[in-house]
């Protein structure tokens, strides 16, 4: 099994962790990336799915 690259990947990551992540998942990845990068990434994710629960995540933890 291939593993992730933290780096490379970061667009996936973030939109993962902010759809299925709990709240130690998604404030480790804020800490990770800091939240100048996913808001800067965060607008690039067009993907319906999982959309409503992944905007209110950003919106509860990115205050």
């Amino acid at each position: 099994m291939d593993k992730i690259n933290w780096i490379r990947n970061k667009k996936w990551v973030i939109k993962r962790v902010f759809e299925y992540g709990n709240e130690q998942e998604i404030k480790e990845i804020i800490r990770f990336y800091g939240k100048d990068v996913i808001k800067k990434i965060f607008p690039q994710i067009k993907n319906a799915w999982k959309k409503e629960d992944r905007e209110a995540n950003y919106k509860k933890y990115m205050q």
